[in-house]
């Protein structure tokens, strides 16, 4: 069962291997070639800073969420290592996901409708 955290810093609360789900900002993204694939995400929400770890067959089947979402919802797993608690992602959705329910989202974007140049002597106004 897993258990939908409010803030990164109730992490440090959790025991090591709860499955828990996060609405968490995306700040930046790493992929080190020595890290054999594995993706890194720093995040944050309003109570500070955190860690996503994701393994390559996550990044793989979430790559377009990880590289062009800035709102995130992450699934995963509490890990410890010394003092450093990150989260092992299980799946990393955008997260209008789970606010529409949807998993995809269609977004249609206006055409941009031609102005006109002002005539000589009139002003030009845009609508």
């Amino acid at each position: 069962m897993s258990r939908l955290s409010p803030r990164l810093a109730d992490l440090d609360r959790l025991p090591h291997g709860t499955l828990i789900e996060l609405a968490v900002q995306s700040l930046s993204y790493q992929r080190p070639p020595t890290a054999k694939g594995t993706t890194f995400i720093a995040v944050s929400d309003e109570s500070g800073l955190g860690n996503v770890v994701v393994p390559l067959s996550v990044y793989d089947r979430d790559r377009a969420a990880i590289r062009g979402e800035v709102l995130l919802w992450v699934r995963g797993i509490v890990e410890r290592r010394g003092t450093a608690t990150t989260i092992r992602a299980r799946a990393v959705r955008p997260l209008a996901t789970l606010l529409t329910g949807s998993e995809q989202r269609e977004v249609r974007k206006k055409r941009p409708q031609p102005i006109e140049p002002p005539r000589p002597g009139e002003a030009h106004i845009r609508p």
